[in-house]
């Protein structure tokens, strides 16, 4: 996700939540507010879903791994926490993160 696709992404949920005549009466600065508070909260959003190396994750949740020696390594469930050190050790994991808190909700 880049700036481009927040923008876009922040574009979509305005025409979708407010009406042509609400928008005209808002002010800019109002509107930047926003723009920004919900680029924030994508960021935010993102920085909180992968999880440093040092955090081990919950047993038996399936996971996605960003490793030094392989890139991103599609997990399967977790490990217990000897096996993920263990892991750690061999593929040098640089991040995690829960599938689930990947994926758009239905």
């Amino acid at each position: 996700m880049n700036e481009k696709t927040i923008e876009k992404s922040f574009d979509e949920y305005m025409k979708k939540n407010y009406t042509e005549n609400y928008l005209s009466n808002y002010k800019r600065e109002v509107i930047d507010n926003q723009r920004c508070d919900f680029a924030n909260g994508v960021e935010y959003y993102l920085k909180n879903t992968w999880h440093d190396r040092s955090v081990i994750p919950e047993y038996g949740r399936n996971i996605l791994v960003k490793t030094k020696l392989y890139g991103v390594f599609v997990g399967g469930k977790s490990l217990s926490e000897k096996d993920y050190k263990t892991f750690d050790k061999e593929v040098e994991i640089e991040s995690w993160a829960y599938i689930e808190d990947l994926l758009t909700n239905k």
